[in-house]
């Protein structure tokens, strides 16, 4: 039972099912949820070059068109039925003006958000994409003379990334979900260095991390001024707050950026759990869901009717999660898990036939 709880697979579903209901109800911790992801992705990233990908036979390649082909059936399924979506239901992100040029500059999946986002968390997807790439840059680099610059590279790119995360935070809050990797590499770089160090905090240090993460979490909804900026974020009252250090949002965008570095010692006693078979159903079931529910959520507020009585809403607020978590399943069954059984053959066929 605790090592269920605790799977490295559940915490990838709990995070994925944050942002649905960051989507679809007052509760708003989606941010945190996307920034730990990041942090898991740059310790899983690291991990599976050094464990299997630097084994392969033109490893950069290999490595690159692998985890595109991890992301892309999902995304491409996605994308369609946010298509249709778009056409059907009212109120749902409107059909870019050039399809044509749009469907081409979805295929990398770096840049896609920029010519037009019909499925809103794709944003993420185009910054996962851009720190594949630069991930392979650096592996170049350190299989070349240049290996003893590539630490410090990271660094200060970690750096840099701190200082546009800090000014974004004092002018925009971060609210557009930017698609640069440039603001979002420091979270990577903190998972290179959970697994670079081989990092294992204690149960204890675990759970401390958790704990205050939790704790200050719950400090800011209880406190009157923070309280509207996480519960009810973006509503009237909200909006009409002053801006500036006094605005409320500010403090929240901020702690949800310092909550990922509180939460991180988790991550990393996480990672090192035993994972069973329906842990990892889990993990995997965390990607189409985390795509695939913006197209109930959609749905659920071309809906919801704020007049009607409570019970009527709570009703479609299930729905909505229950389409959520059954069309992300089909996709699952369907598209993801024998999209990636064909992908993982590929790149075991690689393995073995690297030339030093």
């Amino acid at each position: 039972m605790n090592k269920l709880f605790l799977g490295p697979g559940l915490l990838r579903f709990l995070l994925a099912f944050t942002v649905v209901v960051h989507h679809s109800f007052p509760l708003r911790m989606g941010a945190w949820a996307v920034y730990s992801f990041f942090i898991l992705s740059g310790y899983w990233i690291a991990r599976m070059w050094q464990e299997k990908y630097a084994n392969t036979r033109q490893a950069p390649i290999t490595f690159l068109y692998s985890r595109w082909c991890r992301l892309a059936p999902v995304f491409f399924v996605s994308l369609i039925l946010a298509f249709v979506s778009s056409n059907f239901i009212p109120g749902a992100p409107l059909l870019p003006q050039h399809l044509t040029e749009w469907a081409l500059r979805q295929i990398p999946i770096i840049g896609s958000k920029s010519a037009g986002n019909i499925l809103p968390p794709t944003w993420s997807l185009d910054v996962e994409m851009q720190f594949y790439l630069a991930f392979t840059a650096l592996m170049f680099l350190n299989g070349s003379k240049w290996r003893g610059v590539v630490n410090w590279l990271v660094v200060a790119l970690a750096s840099v990334s701190i200082y546009l995360v800090v000014k974004e935070l004092n002018t925009g809050m971060m609210g557009n979900h930017s698609s640069s990797l440039s603001i979002y590499f420091w979270l990577f770089a903190i998972g290179m260095w959970i697994y670079k160090a081989r990092w294992v905090p204690s149960l204890t240090t675990a759970s401390v991390s958790a704990s205050a993460f939790v704790a200050v979490t719950a400090l800011l909804l209880l406190l009157p001024f923070t309280r509207d900026a996480i519960w009810t974020r973006g509503s009237t009252q909200t909006e009409a707050a002053v801006m500036g250090a006094t605005d409320p949002r500010w403090i929240v965008q901020a702690w949800w950026v310092v909550g990922a570095i509180v939460f991180a010692p988790f991550i990393a006693w996480n990672v090192r759990q035993k994972s069973d078979a329906w842990d990892r159903v889990l993990g995997n079931w965390a990607y189409p869901l985390y795509l695939f529910h913006w197209i109930p959520r959609d749905w659920y507020y071309s809906q919801v009717n704020w007049a009607a009585p409570y019970w009527h809403n709570i009703l479609l607020l299930a729905a909505n999660f229950a389409g959520a978590l059954g069309g992300s399943w089909l996709i699952l069954k369907l598209i993801d898990q024998p999209t990636d059984r064909l992908r993982a053959q590929w790149v075991h066929a690689r393995i073995g036939t690297h030339i030093s």
